[in-house]
């Protein structure tokens, strides 16, 4: 790319042009850079297009850079011109082009070709972004633990059934779930086991989960992290019936809390009743329900709730 470009800017009376090359002209090379001749072989590229372009254009100024573009010699070298245009046919040499200039602050104009196919386009415009670099990333994790994540001495049968559903054996990311099981969300229709209330207060389950993101964002030149926010939710079963929990979080960015809730479920057999508290935040408000377990009296509910201040 790099004959064609230098031909027609010197043509066009560029005022002053850099060329910067450490390979030699070679007969491989003639039936595709027209710029060089029989009487470059063996010749510096750059040296040999500088004397050929002085004959196409006296007027203009021509600098010729015999040397391998490097980090130590780049942004030097980039600094002295106004656009940079990449002519090169490898992935190091273009990172390192781009680099610069974004060290610099210099457009780069960059072009290719793949058999009948081109391309052409310009990074680092106006503080846009570079070429082929990211322009944004996501970092996402979680964590859950309960009260069975310190139990120890399970018994051989209490360790398959946790793992059975793709779980560990150690319970590091919480309690296995077969969620193939509809009957996770029917009531049972059979007797329900008695529940031995004896130290049940001593042994209340509760679960504990975290969730941290990070968003990197480049896609314009802002190279900037736009959510950097750890959220927690926790549940906490009082007795077999009553079920309290929250959820909250931390917004590193703007710091500040994020979305915060505390819920209080009520099982009454038959019924259900929810209730959910917003205490501050944009969307503070709270919520309560009343209802029908059995899908077919759904309609028979009681809702009452608040509406965020959108003042």
């Amino acid at each position: 790319m790099g004959c064609p470009v230098l031909q027609y800017l010197a043509a066009a009376g560029i005022g002053t042009l850099g060329i910067i090359d450490f390979d030699i002209v070679s007969e491989s090379n003639l039936q595709r850079q027209v710029l060089f001749g029989s009487s470059s072989l063996g010749i510096n590229k750059a040296i040999a297009a500088k004397k050929r372009l002085e004959d196409l254009n006296t007027s203009i100024s021509i600098h010729a850079y015999p040397k391998k573009l490097n980090h130590k010699n780049a942004i030097s070298f980039f600094k002295e011109y106004d656009i940079i245009v990449d002519g090169t046919d490898n992935f190091k040499t273009r990172y390192l082009v781009s680099d610069a200039c974004i060290i610099t602050k210099k457009p780069l104009v960059y072009a290719g070709i793949y058999k009948f196919e081109g391309q052409v386009s310009v990074f680092n415009y106006k503080n846009g972004s570079g070429l082929l670099r990211m322009t944004s990333a996501n970092i996402s994790t979680q964590y859950q633990i309960n009260n069975n994540t310190f139990k120890r001495g399970q018994s051989e049968a209490q360790i398959e059934e946790s793992t059975s559903g793709g779980g560990r054996s150690d319970d590091l990311f919480g309690v296995s779930q077969d969620f193939s099981d509809s009957r996770q969300n029917q009531e049972d229709e059979e007797a329900e086991e008695e529940i031995d209330l004896t130290n049940y207060i001593y042994k209340m389950p509760w679960s504990l989960n975290l969730a941290y993101s990070l968003t990197y964002n480049n896609a314009v030149g802002q190279n900037d992290f736009s959510t950097n926010s750890l959220m927690i939710s926790s549940n906490l079963s009082l007795t077999p019936k009553w079920t309290v929990g929250i959820s909250s979080g931390y917004d590193f960015k703007q710091k500040g809390f994020t979305y915060t809730q505390l819920r209080f479920d009520r099982d009454l057999d038959s019924w259900k009743l929810d209730f959910s508290w917003v205490p501050f935040s944009p969307r503070a408000s709270w919520n309560f329900f009343i209802g029908i377990k059995s899908g077919l009296l759904s309609d028979l509910k009681y809702e009452k709730k608040s509406e965020p201040d959108r003042s």
